[in-house]
């Protein structure tokens, strides 16, 4: 088992939308990687959404600040999950398919006009030199196709909710820096 800690601050409520039709389940904490320089480099949004009874949704977000660049770091079941993905990420963000989204920008909230919460979803594109994974959400189905892209060769990876794109991503992202072609 890996031994990690994260290497932010500690979490600090963040809430900037107020209005009365948003979800009561809805909850949003902020964080800083901590760094040698006064100004962190990343910034962290966990969301914690009630989107059905008794069910929750943890998204994890970070902001770049230095290229000014939104990720979606994942969709999970569980906070302990996020945090998982946090502190392997703020130990290095290489070791997180981090999604870079164009879909909506810091803080990554918007309310509708009539009162919905609008969050980015788990999609976009991770690039690491020639190698890259594509996720898009299929508007038809609901579902999110999911591709690995390595220089000319394209792997279609299936689709899935978006939990479950979100771990399909990480579990292939994992398997090939291990090496281990049957996991």
């Amino acid at each position: 088992m890996r031994n990690l800690q994260t290497n932010t601050t500690p979490w600090d409520d963040w809430m900037p939308l107020v209005h009365p039709a948003l979800l009561s389940g809805f909850r949003c904490d902020h964080r800083d990687s901590l760094a040698d320089s006064v100004d962190p480099v990343w910034q962290y949004r966990l969301v914690q959404l009630s989107e059905s009874a008794g069910e929750f949704t943890w998204c994890l977000y970070a902001l770049d600040q230095a290229q000014n660049k939104t990720y979606v770091l994942g969709v999970f079941d569980t906070r302990d999950q996020a945090e998982f993905f946090l502190a392997l990420h703020s130990d290095n963000p290489l070791k997180i398919p981090a999604l870079l989204t164009d879909e909506l920008q810091w803080p990554l909230l918007e309310l509708s006009a009539n009162g919905q919460l609008i969050r980015a979803r788990y999609q976009g594109v991770y690039k690491v030199g020639l190698k890259s994974y594509r996720v898009q959400l299929d508007e038809e189905s609901g579902l999110f196709t999911l591709t690995y892209i390595d220089r000319y060769h394209t792997e279609y990876l299936g689709e899935a909710a978006e939990k479950e794109a979100c771990l399909m991503i990480y579990s292939h992202f994992d398997a090939r820096l291990r090496g281990c072609k049957m996991c």
